[in-house]
Order: structure tokens, then sequence, then C-alpha cells
């Protein structure tokens, strides 16, 4: 549990137990490890963070989903789904324990995969034209 100092607030790319009891519908519930995503600048003020649950059940095959091996690193004690479309806002009181972090390169491939979730985040990518069409 996060104890309100603020040098101790969940840092990107850190994996934590989270309380995710309040599930609706297709929501990962129960207690679970999750991908904090959101940028270390918000987490360290606001009282929420962004978190990706993560999954052991890897036969799921979505093109949204990274495969992440567990290791001494990760803290993970199963190789592991991160499933990007489940993403959501949740606030710190869930957050139970910090077990590890994900490498670069899997931070890298989790990135990759957000245009395919989010199409609009591509159009960031193109050229000035747009911004110019829009002003």
């Amino acid at each position: 549990m996060l104890d309100g100092n603020n040098s101790n607030f969940p840092k990107r790319g850190e994996i934590w137990y989270a309380n995710l009891n309040e599930a609706i519908g297709s929501q990962q519930g129960g207690i679970r490890p999750v991908l904090i995503y959101s940028d270390d600048a918000y987490n360290c003020s606001a009282t929420t963070v962004m978190a990706i649950p993560l999954t052991s059940k890897l036969y799921k095959h979505s093109p949204v989903h990274v495969n992440i091996k567990a290791c001494a690193t990760n803290g993970l004690k199963m190789d592991s789904a991160v499933e990007i479309e489940k993403m959501r806002d949740i606030n710190k009181f869930q957050l139970i324990k910090c077990i590890g972090r994900i490498s670069e390169f899997d931070d890298f491939r989790i990135a990759a995969k957000f245009p395919i979730m989010y199409p609009s985040l591509g159009i960031l990518r193109k050229s000035d034209a747009f911004t110019c069409q829009m002003a």
C-alpha cells in the first residue's frame, strides 16, 4: 500500500499487485499484476494512475496483447500478457505492492501496440499537413 510519501509514487514501467475487485463486465478483476503506464509527472501528483492489467492466459492471441516472460526483474511468477485494451485509470489506494519493472525492450513492444488500439495516435506521426489543415 502506498503511504502518501510523494517519493514513493508508482513509476511508469513498474509492475504492481493491485486490487481490481470493482470489475464490471469483461474487465479484469481480483488481485492481479498491473503495469503502470502513465507518466511519472502525472503519477507523482495525481491520486490515480493508468494501469494495464496482466493475465497469465496466453491463449487469447489478441493483436494488442504483448507476452512477457516471467523473470526476477519484472517479478512475475508466470509468463503473462499485457492486455492493452483493458488499460484503465485506478486509484493509488488500489495498489498493493511493487513487484518489479518491465525491460526497455518490453516497453518498446507495448508502445508499438498503442496505434493499433488507438488508431488516432497514428495521426500524430504524420506530416504537418494535418496541423496546417486545422489552422
